[in-house]
C-alpha cells in the first residue's frame, strides 16, 4: 500500500499510457493542467490524447490537496 499526504495546492495525476505516450515531459502536463479546475482535468486530458490519435485506452484521475 502507498500512503502520503497531499499538501495545499498539490495536484496528483494518475494516468495510463494512453495519455502519457502523448506527453514528452512533465512540463507538457503542467501546461495542460495550469489554471484548470481539478474536476475538469481528467476529461480535458482524455480529449487531448484523443486529438493526438487515442490509440489506446485512456484513464486519468486527478486529486487536489485543497
Amino acid at each position: 500500500s502507498l500512503s502520503f499526504d497531499l499538501l495545499p495546492y498539490d495536484l496528483l495525476i494518475l494516468c495510463s499510457d494512453g495519455l502519457s505516450r502523448y506527453l514528452d515531459d512533465a512540463s507538457d502536463l503542467a501546461n495542460l493542467v495550469k489554471d484548470r479546475a481539478v474536476s475538469t482535468i481528467p476529461e480535458s486530458l482524455v480529449e487531448y490524447a484523443n486529438e493526438r490519435g487515442g490509440r489506446d485506452n485512456i484513464t486519468v484521475i486527478a486529486v487536489s490537496g485543497h
